[in-house]
């Protein structure tokens, strides 16, 4: 076993934006990395200039760099923003055997930016809302529910909420009323623990994972050592690939949310729920295989075939509908090749009556591609009782595809295509759909 190849990246800095209005005049003309003499010292400071992520807010306001306005003056407020950007990406190829390629790939992004309206009044920073907004997207695994019935993933989701409750009750100390079936504390997790086939009284009750899990991509051709396979066969190839994503599509800073007493009966929404810390606008869980596995070979004869099966799903948890919406698919596709060499035809030219004989390989191309997709959106809330699944799209897509080369010369290539699409859509307002295209295309290049 070794490693040919192992690549690892990552990246993450601050970007701080102050308005130079705010900054005293000795700002205005900037030095050496954007740094400044104001008694004694440097302004704003080379750790600010070499990435630091220290916040500077409070270092600007204690050390007198911020214009301040006195309290009679007209009220005025400058934009101060922060951002933050971190990335982790990394690869490897590894090789157990000559014939046994497997690469492993994973990725972590996480992105927050606040924005604040400052006011300084004789040096002293007038109280503000603090506005953030994020992103955040990690690769993950789901195998132990890929596999699963949806329905049992769905209720098991709604069986896990009262694990977390009672957990969050407990770590907290809060109420447990204030943990509720709809509490986005309580739903995340659960959602989670039961898309991912994970025990709900030991799944992460944070919503931010910090470590990429890897994902991979698997090609074998060791089938060509089997002495009847070397004999009739010019390639043999077996591949396999698999990739997930959790991601928070945005998650804003929560306003309402009590820092001082966060457990109290003033930090509640109108459902009685404790207020999070953050609100999150909706979760995404994918997860693809694509293909399960995927058959290529090439007789000695010129004929090819390849033969794949691909499954994907995807899931968005919805807090402002308390919903889950699933998107399910599978798909077989079936392809073949021939070649003909070395086939004769002659064409009549010119006026005399005359005739030209070429010379060339036909090559023959079928693709058949069968495809069904499902949306489902699920309702969970207060009337557990009440199924509320609905089918609300999906079809099934047949596909055909044929194709003719035939190179008459090394500059004239003419083609004959045809292309079949049939759609049957799973809801009923929705008519089957076809279409068909055909026709011969000549294509001549130009030059040597």
């Amino acid at each position: 076993m070794w490693i040919s190849l192992l690549q690892l990246k990552a990246s993450g800095f601050p970007i701080l934006k102050i308005t130079e209005h705010f900054f005293q005049d000795t700002f205005q003309n900037s030095g050496f990395l954007g740094q400044s003499n104001f008694n004694g010292g440097f302004a704003p400071s080379l750790g600010f200039a070499f990435g630091s992520q220290s916040d500077i807010l409070d270092k600007a306001i204690t050390s007198g760099w911020l214009l301040s306005r006195n309290p009679g003056d007209n009220y005025y407020a400058k934009n101060y923003s922060k951002s933050h950007f971190d990335k982790f990406d990394y690869s490897a190829n590894v090789k157990l055997t000559k014939d046994l390629d497997i690469e492993l790939f994973g990725n972590r992004t996480y992105t927050e930016s606040f924005s604040q309206q400052l006011d300084v009044v004789n040096g002293i920073l007038e109280d503000s809302p603090q506005n953030g907004v994020g992103n955040f997207s990690i690769s993950q695994i789901m195998l132990g529910s890929s596999f699963q019935n949806t329905d049992n993933t769905f209720q098991q989701f709604k069986d896990n909420r009262q694990v977390i409750s009672l957990r969050l009750a407990d770590d907290t100390g809060g109420d447990l009323n204030g943990f509720k079936s709809t509490n986005q504390d309580v739903v995340l997790p659960a959602f989670m623990a039961a898309y991912t086939n994970k025990d709900a009284s030991s799944v992460s009750l944070s919503a931010f994972r910090k470590t990429p899990v890897p994902n991979w991509r698997i090609s074998y051709k060791g089938l060509m050592t089997i002495p009847w396979i070397r004999e009739n066969f010019r390639s043999f190839t077996l591949e396999h690939s698999y990739r997930s994503v959790y991601s928070i599509l945005a998650f804003t800073n929560n306003l309402q949310y009590d820092n001082d007493d966060p457990y109290g009966d003033q930090n509640r929404d109108i459902a009685g729920n404790f207020n999070p810390q953050k609100l999150y606008s909706g979760v995404n869980l994918i997860e693809e295989f694509a293909p399960l596995i995927r058959v290529d070979f090439k007789l000695k004869n010129s004929f090819s075939l390849r033969a794949a099966f691909n499954k994907d799903k995807a899931f968005n948890l919805n807090f402002n509908n308390n919903t889950i919406t699933e998107v399910t698919g599978e798909e077989i596709v079936l392809g073949m090749g021939y070649r003909i060499q070395n086939v004769k035809m002659k064409f009549k030219t010119g006026s005399s009556g005359g005739s030209t004989t070429f010379q060339g390989d036909i090559n023959l191309k079928f693709d058949l591609g069968i495809r069904d997709n499902l949306t489902i959106v699920r309702a969970y809330g207060v009337a557990e009782e009440i199924d509320n699944d609905q089918i609300t799209g999906g079809q099934n897509l047949i596909s055909f595809k044929f194709l003719a080369d035939y190179s008459l010369n090394k500059n004239l290539l003419t083609s004959f295509f045809f292309d079949y699409n049939n759609s049957k859509f799973a809801i009923s307002t929705t008519y089957p759909r076809t279409s068909i295209n055909g026709g011969i295309s000549v294509r001549y290049i130009i030059g040597n």
